[in-house]
């Protein structure tokens, strides 16, 4: 990285990349495994502004990992559904009765 950033620095900048990186992770391809934590990486991370302060582009990249990471939660959340439905024969009703309790 560059010379001139102080450590301080390069983690903020570090935490920025790693909640992007899983939160694009868990949209496009693991889901529930890296939006996880993603999600709780970006909320500690914008829990802790009073520690660390982050620019408001980082804050507002930090926001966009963690969209990314509800969404992939979301997505896998729904294909796990439906492949159950799919392997236990449920018709729609079925699997509303049993999404809705």
């Amino acid at each position: 990285m560059n010379g001139n950033l102080t450590d301080s620095e390069n983690k903020v900048s570090g935490n920025v990349k790693k909640i992007v990186l899983f939160g694009a992770l868990s949209f496009l391809l693991l889901g529930i495994i890296t939006g996880i934590p993603t999600v709780i990486w970006g909320h500690q991370a914008l829990l802790n502004k009073n520690r660390i302060l982050y620019s408001e582009v980082d804050r507002r990249i930090i926001i966009g990992g963690m969209i990314l990471g509800y969404l992939g939660i979301a997505l896998s959340t729904y294909i796990i559904f439906l492949l159950l439905a799919a392997y236990f024969g449920w018709n729609i009703k079925d699997f509303l009765v049993i999404i809705t309790g």
